[in-house]
């Protein structure tokens, strides 16, 4: 792992720490840590279920995190940021899975 990478993980670590400690003061950082823990389970046992889990925590985070930049004077910076750092780190696999869905579907 190059040195940079490694100090990105290693803040974008910090940062979950820290939306850890934020998840009772905004529902989509709540639902983004959610997520991140049901993302993590489902790549040990790859289970239908956690795979529903996965995508519902997911959207709950987007959904809930859309409604909170729609209060434009009230918003939480911070938490924002926790948010998106945590819903990218699950977007490439998202977007494999969709992917590959809609070529099944087809």
């Amino acid at each position: 792992m190059t040195d940079a990478l490694s100090r990105f993980m290693s803040r974008s670590l910090i940062k979950v720490y820290r939306a850890i400690g934020r998840v009772n003061e905004t529902s989509f950082l709540r639902d983004c840590v959610y997520g991140i823990a049901v993302e993590h389970l489902y790549g040990i046992k790859k289970s239908t279920d956690l795979l529903c889990e996965k995508y519902y925590y997911r959207g709950q985070a987007l959904s809930g995190l859309r409604e909170h930049l729609s209060c434009e004077d009230n918003l939480d910076h911070a938490a924002i940021i926790m948010a998106c750092i945590m819903l990218s780190w699950g977007a490439s696999s998202s977007c494999v899975q969709s992917t590959l869905q809609l070529s099944y579907e087809d």
